[in-house]
């Protein structure tokens, strides 16, 4: 099972939603260094995302902010669990590689 997939069915609303878990990615603030982090589904605009045609994930409020996938690792519940902070930097060829994503289906 994967558990921290998100509904590829949402990404047209705008909205990073876990149904695993029935939450939605939302930021508290639009600066740099912000955590994204996980709560209920609503219209609030800090749940508002963009998908880009080249792979970045920006709030709707903030386009030039990137989610950004951090370089360490730590461990979630148990050691196999394994768990990367995403938070909000400036989008920048420089993290291109933190900052681009793509889906896949798992079945």
């Amino acid at each position: 099972m994967v558990d921290q997939g998100f509904d590829t069915d949402r990404f047209a609303d705008g909205q990073l939603y876990m149904p695993e878990f029935d939450v939605c990615a939302e930021i508290s603030s639009t600066e740099a260094g912000t955590t994204v982090d996980l709560a209920e589904c609503n219209d609030d605009s800090m749940q508002s995302i963009v998908f880009s045609g080249e792979g970045t994930i920006t709030p709707a409020s903030a386009t030039d902010m990137c989610l950004t996938l951090a370089d360490d690792t730590r461990t979630g519940r148990s050691d196999t669990n394994q768990i990367k902070v995403l938070s909000l930097e400036t989008c920048s060829e420089d993290r291109a590689a933190n900052q681009t994503w793509g889906n896949r289906t798992v079945e």
